[in-house]
């Protein structure tokens, strides 16, 4: 299983942006900047990041910037795999905060433009291109990262764009506005390239009013990072996310499913929610026949074998579309 961390080489930004700001660095009063941020996002989900306040740059900074980034590489893996960048040479960044999706992205792109009401990210990254306004081209990839969080729709703008990348927390409400957006897309004569395999109805979507899809990535921590992470209450072995990532170009047909769900231990049996199509279906094994094979939610698997048995792939034989 892959472990995702924070770059060495964005760590010194950090404490660069640190000293500019004269910020002393105290792990204790951070956690509790983290917090106040944390309480802010989930009591406004509607409202724009407070850049204009000191104790919301600081967490941005030494918390948000981190995980996201971390969620970000995960995506770019799964991308880079299936060849998702072909063709595109400009980046729209909307919504870029501290230009997280332009840094992880950089090496696939010969153009990026951020867009961002603060003026703060630009005051701290000002060699990257800051925009009020951008027209996306036929080789341009618009990137939301948690806007859908403060907008009702994405900027019917953003449409003349050949690819699309949506990042959302993983809440019920944000993945059920994911999955709508989804068909929406595919209306508007979009592909759905990741994390979905096929192109039909969403079998969490239509087939529950709760249900919805998010990816899981394993974090290793800075030792700063955790130093920090002593004082709060939420500890972050593992991230979790909802994406969509659309091209107007078809995607190679693919022959891999995708897992959605966790493994449940149940007696006699593991069962895993997978996608293949527009049936809510499971994996399943049963404990007398061996060993279960451990994968996680969000990897995408190659299926060889198995008997279907009502809502269940029985004793499936699986291999890694990642290795």
């Amino acid at each position: 299983k892959k472990i995702y961390s924070f770059p060495l080489t964005l760590e010194p930004e950090v404490h660069r942006i640190f000293a500019e700001n004269q910020w002393k660095w105290n792990a204790q009063s951070l956690a509790h900047d983290i917090l106040r941020l944390s309480d802010f996002y989930i009591q406004n989900p509607q409202k724009e990041t407070p850049w204009n306040e000191g104790w919301a740059q600081r967490a941005s900074l030494v918390y948000f910037w981190p995980l996201n980034t971390v969620r970000l590489l995960k995506i770019l893996d799964d991308l880079v795999s299936q060849k998702f960048f072909w063709g595109l040479t400009d980046l729209i960044d909307y919504g870029a905060g501290v230009g997280t999706a332009s840094s992880v992205f950089q090496k696939y792109f010969q153009q990026k433009q951020l867009i961002e009401k603060s003026p703060i990210p630009a005051k701290w990254f000002p060699q990257y291109d800051w925009v009020t306004q951008a027209q996306p081209q036929k080789n341009s990839m618009t990137v939301f990262s948690y806007s859908l969080t403060e907008l009702d729709q994405i900027p019917r703008w953003s449409l003349n764009s050949e690819a699309l990348l949506i990042i959302e927390p993983s809440t019920q409400q944000d993945g059920r506005k994911l999955l709508e957006l989804r068909q929406n897309l595919i209306e508007q004569k979009y592909f759905i390239w990741s994390p979905c395999p096929h192109q039909q109805a969403c079998p969490l979507y239509v087939g529950s009013k709760t249900d919805w899809c998010h990816d899981r990535v394993h974090f290793s921590k800075p030792t700063w990072f955790e130093e920090v992470e002593k004082y709060l209450p939420m500890k972050n072995g593992t991230l979790t996310f909802s994406y969509l990532a659309a091209r107007k170009t078809a995607p190679p047909l693919p022959s891999w499913s995708r897992l959605v769900g966790d493994q449940l231990h149940e007696k006699g049996k593991t069962r895993q929610l997978i996608c293949r199509g527009p049936e809510r279906e499971f994996l399943s094994w049963l404990h007398r026949q061996g060993e279960v094979p451990v994968y996680d939610r969000g990897d995408r698997v190659l299926l060889t074998d198995f008997e279907k048995k009502s809502n269940e792939l029985r004793s499936p034989l699986l291999k890694s579309d990642m290795e």
